[in-house]
């Protein structure tokens, strides 16, 4: 017997409905190295009972959070922070963890603020048996230079993948919520939604920041071209600072401050439906 958990999104041409059960007719077929190539946003579980193995892997940018601790007695996994500290019996303050953030504005690695917690690394796969638990990174970057092409045609072939990694996300769901910036990402991402004709799966438009910032300038503007319902929240220190404590407790990743703006955000309307976000730029 072989069983598929999914927390987040597969992208795949078929039916949603059947993306499990694809899965699974892959690794029948290809084994555990099918799970190197799927496409998505997502933390994948797999056990398959008949080996008595279970496989955990994230897809090829880490985008959900996912937490670990292994030691002698057993191992724990997980993707809220609150249930890795509600779960370990000491916390120790990783102090290179605090110097990284203090000097790169980020942690390295798979280093978490705590030195027993790890945080899952992206394109990683654990794989767990009754005699050991492996962890290995299945993909890394490796882009080969084309020289077959010209700099025109390779723009084209870009926004080509571009409009066709919008339109499988926004197959996954009817409605969306959209972070919208002054920045590159989240205006490709809308410029993408509006070329495919799919503004009415847009709930909301958002944009978090200081009252009168460019940002929120460039953000309402984009917003009304693409005939977005569109909100603004305002931060202030005040707010921020209220929210930390309750922001940190959901992520040992990182002294991140986007963690309590996100918190600011205690609105139903907002979690309603899926965030399509332009961070890193990888998010489609």
């Amino acid at each position: 017997m072989i069983e598929v958990f999914i927390l987040g999104d597969v992208y795949t041409t078929s039916n949603e409905n059947r993306c499990k059960e694809d899965i699974i007719w892959l690794y029948k077929k290809f084994g555990e190295k099918s799970l190197e190539n799927i496409n998505g946003r997502f933390i994948l579980c797999l056990i398959d009972r008949n080996k008595d193995t279970v496989y955990i892997v994230n897809d090829r940018y880490g985008s959900i959070n996912f937490y670990y601790n292994i030691d002698d007695k057993g191992f724990l996994f997980s993707n809220k922070a609150e249930v890795m500290l509600n779960n370990i019996k000491s916390r120790i303050i990783d102090e290179e963890s605090i110097k990284d953030y203090i000097k790169y504005g980020c942690l390295k690695n798979n280093r978490t603020l705590l030195k027993n917690v790890k945080r899952f690394q992206a394109a990683s796969m654990v794989k767990i048996t009754k005699k050991y638990i492996g962890i290995k990174q299945y993909w890394d970057w490796n882009i080969k230079k084309k020289e077959n092409i010209s700099f025109n045609e390779s723009v084209e072939k870009l926004g080509e993948l571009w409009i066709e990694a919008v339109r499988k996300t926004l197959n996954k769901h009817k409605k969306f919520n959209i972070t919208v910036t002054g920045g590159l990402d989240s205006r490709a991402i809308v410029a993408a939604i509006d070329y495919l004709r799919l503004n009415h799966k847009i709930n909301l438009s958002y944009t978090i920041g200081i009252k009168g910032c460019l940002e929120e300038k460039i953000a309402r503007q984009v917003a009304e071209k693409a005939g977005f319902k569109y909100k603004f929240f305002e931060i202030d220190n005040k707010k921020y600072l209220q929210n930390c404590k309750k922001a940190l407790k959901r992520s040992i990743c990182a002294l991140n401050g986007n963690f309590a703006c996100i918190n600011i955000l205690d609105n139903e309307e907002i979690y309603k439906y899926p965030i399509l976000s332009g961070t890193f730029g990888g998010e489609v």
